[in-house]
């Protein structure tokens, strides 16, 4: 496809459409039809989307083209990689409750938990409980299970039940999350949501994971969704001491 040029387009769509035609120009004689049309149909729904064409995450258009080029699932490529770096930004945390309490088909479902047994989160009345929605495909998840577990370990003597519930199938997923608290030496409860279950959490809001810290009352106080290791930690550890300062003198049940 001929040597790659170092172009890096960013700024505004006056700045970079120039750019992006000199480009063009440059490299249609190095390129067949297909990457031809491919490049210009990245460019305009670039421009036409943000403002601004997202090739700023790569090394260069060139590089990029030769990838998709040589493999039969480009638009599947390419939005795997452009949700993969959208879910590396760091996001604000959206700590707004999707629900003012857990609803009767949430608190009394009946989940599996890991390891044959079931449970209901209505088990766990009068506790502080941290849910986590995860899975094990999440990349996010692997920085955010360690971080639960230290936050278990350190409020469990204050009446803190921490339990994730996957969003996989259980049975095909059942090896894969055994693997998982393994590797993570998980001390909490694990298991998996019922779709219902997650879908009436989630409330529309279908990213992953999403933590709710809920009150020994049963009411939802936060909402996280995402993981960013330099903020969200910090913020479920507030939001945790802020939960058991509220209900300090509702009685543990447990």
């Amino acid at each position: 496809m001929g040597e790659d040029l170092p172009l890096r387009v960013g700024g505004s769509p006056r700045r970079v459409l120039p750019k992006a035609l000199v480009y063009i120009h440059c490299m249609k004689r190095h390129m067949t039809f297909p990457s031809l049309a491919l490049l210009v149909f990245l460019v305009v729904e670039s421009l036409a989307q943000t403002g601004g064409p997202r090739f700023t995450k790569y090394p260069g258009i060139g590089e990029r083209l030769v990838h998709i080029s040589n493999t039969s699932t480009a638009p599947n490529v390419h939005n795997k990689r452009v949700q993969t770096l959208r879910e590396q930004e760091p996001k604000a945390p959206d700590h707004r409750p999707v629900l003012d309490a857990l609803p009767d088909n949430v608190l009394n479902a009946e989940l599996q938990a890991l390891g044959g047994k079931t449970l209901r989160l209505s088990d766990y009345s009068g506790k502080v409980l941290v849910i986590n929605l995860w899975a094990t495909w999440c990349s996010p998840c692997r920085m955010e299970s360690p971080d639960l577990a230290k936050l278990y370990k350190e409020f469990k003597d204050r009446g803190v039940v921490v339990i994730e519930l996957s969003t996989e199938n259980a049975e095909a997923s059942k090896e894969a999350v055994r693997e998982w608290v393994w590797n993570f030496r998980l001390p909490y409860i694990v298991g998996w949501a019922t779709p219902e279950v997650a879908l009436t959490l989630m409330q529309g809001r279908e990213a992953i994971p999403q933590a709710f810290v809920i009150g020994r009352d049963g009411r939802l106080l936060k909402r996280f969704i995402g993981y960013n290791s330099t903020q969200t930690f910090g913020q479920m550890k507030n939001a945790i001491e802020e939960a058991l300062e509220i209900y300090q003198g509702v009685p543990n049940h447990r």
